[in-house]
Order: C-alpha cells, then structure tokens, then sequence
C-alpha cells in the first residue's frame, strides 16, 4: 500500500519533468537557444516543426516556395529545425568547398549496394573514387582523345543526323520527333561508348523500344523521389556561413534554380534571353565573369560534377551538327513548362521538334 502510494505520489511529477525536457528539447532549444535561432525562419513554424518544407516537397512547390522565401529573408534561411537553405555564392563556396559528407540519401544511388562517385557519402571516400578517373574527363583529354572524336562521328553522323533526317520530309511536317526522349538517348550513347567502347554500348538513339523501356524504369523511380534534395551534411562541430553559426549535424542545401534567378545578377531572370550572355548585348568582361560566377549548373568545389567537361564537350558537338544542318520547327510544345523538384524536365515529358534541312548555297 505505502509502496502503491509512493508511485502514483511520483508519477505526476515525472510526467512533468518529462512533460518540461520535451518542451525545451523540441520547442525551446530549436526556437531560442540553437545557434539557427539567429536564422531567418521561412515560415513561423520552421523553428519546430520541417511540415512547411515537406508540405512543400509533397506538393512539388519546393523551388519556387524556398525561392520566395530567399527573396523575402534573404540568402540564408532556416527551413525546419535541422535544416537552412543557402542562396549566394559565398555561402555556396563554403559548403561545397569545404569537404562535408552529403547525406544518407545518396545511398540510394549505390551499385547494388556498393558506393560508388556519385553515392559515396563520407568526403575522403568521394576524393579517392574521384581521383582515379578524373584525369579521362578533363577538358584537355578529352579534347585530344581520338577514341572519343571516332566514336562521337559515328553517334552524329549515323545515328543523330539520319534520325533527323526523316523528319525533314514533307510527310513528317506535322509529326516531328520528341526531342526530350531523343536527346537523352544521344547523352546515353556517347557516355556508354566512352566509358564500354562503341562495340560494348548499346544504341538508344536507334533502338527506341529499348530505350522506352530504360527510360520508363527512371521515371517510375524518379516518381517516388519525394526526399531526393542536395543536402550535404555539415559534419564538422561549428560552421560559420555568412553571419551565422551552423552547427554539426545540419542540412544544408542550395540550388541552381534559385541561384540562376537571382536577379542580382542575372535581371528579368525569368524571361528567355540569350542575347544577356552576348557582348554585343552591352556585357563587358566584369559583366560576363560575374555571371558565370553565378552558374551553377554542375555544382560545384570537391562535389562539382565530374563529367561536367564531357557534357559541355558533347552538346557543343550535338548542336554544331545539327544546325550548320537544319533548322527547327515547333510541332508541339504543350505542357513544356517545368517541373519543380531535384531535377527538372517538362511537366509533358515530352517536346515535339520538326527538323527542316538547310538548302545548300
């Protein structure tokens, strides 16, 4: 009896002891006493709770809604309790230049569970798979490799050039091809060839059926990448990034959707323009630097893409051969507007060109 009373005499006040450290551990630290409580929230509630930023996600509002938030707070902002968004290369400069590990995430990419250079988490891991195949894709290899030069004349000129020369038909002037579905066929022949030799890779580009098939693999997968961000993790104990501490164990994230509409440096972000990179535009040489500072578009630091030469390399092939060739022509563009998530792509998945051919002088 006196043991039964002793119990229930001390069980209220445990519960409130549990009740007050819940309090100051979930509501109090991460709004008052956390060094992100100096960041700039997003929304009221990022101090407690990452609703808003996975709402957000859900909803695929993510990029345009943390857009918004930089443009009202600022370039650095809190997104949940654990989590801060970066928006200004500064910023960008010391996360993905400072050798932190990316998050658990990227695990998903690994080969049958083995990490691989794009999966590996921890940085020295990364640095050590990167540094034994760099070398065959820097600008300079690969602009003197003759297995590349071989193998990218017949990609263009027997598989690009013929496919798009049945589209220049008169038959064909209101079929046209889906250049979204065609284009990453012809980034999946030139990098297979490069990496397995033309003999050992497979051609997407003229196997459609096949590449259907692969292609509709990735956009089940892709489907279900509710939680696939950029966020490396910031492992180190104390961080300061702009005027703020982060501390160990936060994600961080930036994006190239954000950074490239920063009307700082690049005015009337959201209006086409091709002619703000041309000098005959008006932009000097400070003007264009500060610009390209500004692009983001293979990351950046120890992280930066490693085949970011390779893909530079091929495109430049790709629209040298296509349009000292032909012209293009529109057949349908219904629903080009992109996506809003990790990677984007047309909301249609798909884009439908007619190529007409150049008349000969």
């Amino acid at each position: 009896m006196a043991f039964e009373v002793i119990y229930h005499g001390l069980a209220f006040p445990a519960f409130l002891l549990l009740a007050a450290l819940s309090l100051l551990r979930f509501v109090l630290y991460p709004v008052l006493f956390s060094p992100l409580a100096q960041v700039p929230k997003a929304h009221w509630s990022c101090g407690v709770s990452p609703i808003w930023i996975l709402w957000a996600r859900y909803t695929n509002k993510e990029n345009r809604t943390i857009g918004e938030a930089h443009r009202r707070y600022g370039p650095i902002v809190r997104l949940a309790p654990n989590e801060v968004s970066i928006n200004d290369m500064e910023s960008v400069k010391t996360v993905y230049q400072g050798g932190f590990d990316k998050h658990q995430w990227y695990s998903v990419f690994n080969n049958y569970g083995v990490p691989n250079v794009f999966s590996s988490i921890y940085a020295k891991h990364h640095s050590i798979r990167k540094r034994m195949v760099s070398h065959v894709y820097s600008k300079s290899y690969l602009h003197s490799s003759a297995p590349l030069a071989a193998q990218a004349d017949v990609i263009l000129n027997t598989r690009v050039l013929p496919t798009l020369e049945t589209t220049s038909h008169e038959g064909q002037a209101h079929q046209g091809i889906d250049v979204h579905s065609f284009f990453a066929a012809v980034a999946m022949d030139f990098i297979s060839a490069y990496s397995f030799g033309l003999q050992n890779s497979p051609s997407f580009i003229q196997q459609k059926a096949y590449r259907d098939h692969w292609l509709g693999l990735y956009r089940a997968r892709k489907g279900y990448s509710f939680f696939s961000q950029e966020l490396p993790l910031l492992s180190r104990l104390l961080t300061l990034i702009g005027p703020y501490e982060i501390p160990g164990g936060v994600r961080i994230s930036a994006s190239a959707y954000n950074l490239h509409r920063d009307e700082r440096h690049f005015p009337h972000a959201e209006i086409w323009d091709h002619t703000r990179w041309l000098h005959d535009n008006g932009m000097d040489d400070e003007r264009q630097k500060e610009m390209n500072r500004q692009f983001w578009g293979f990351s950046s630091g120890g992280r930066m893409c490693l085949g970011s030469n390779f893909a530079m390399h091929e495109m430049k092939l790709l629209v040298a051969a296509i349009y000292t060739n032909y012209t293009s022509h529109i057949v349908d563009d219904e629903g080009i507007e992109p996506t809003d998530g990790y990677t984007s792509h047309p909301t249609s998945g798909q884009l439908w060109l007619r190529f007409e051919r150049i008349m000969s002088l």
